[in-house]
């Protein structure tokens, strides 16, 4: 009995696969609940940015001058945004929702 290689389409774990990967599927071949639901979740999207911010800038500011002035901050955080942006980057590139 040949043994059958799996495609992009059949994977045993995680059952049938689509032929085409959502987020890159025109909005003309996506039913029309689906469509409905993304409009709803791209709605919120602007209250959701502005929630961000309140919670972001204050605790920017914190670290700005928490360690005894904007300059300090800089030589001790810099180091620690600058290795942890690559990661960080391909968790973002990779993330499938």
């Amino acid at each position: 009995m040949p043994h059958k290689q799996p495609t992009s389409t059949s994977r045993t774990q995680f059952g049938k696969l689509p032929d085409q990967p959502t987020v890159t599927t025109p909005a003309h071949r996506h039913a029309k609940a689906f469509l409905d639901a993304e409009r709803a979740r791209i709605a919120t999207q602007p209250g959701l940015g502005v929630a961000g911010l309140l919670v972001v800038v204050p605790v920017a500011l914190l670290f700005a001058f928490g360690l005894g002035g904007a300059e300090n901050s800089v030589v001790v955080l810099s180091p620690l945004v600058t290795f942890a942006l690559p990661p960080l980057t391909v968790i973002a590139f990779w993330w499938e929702s």
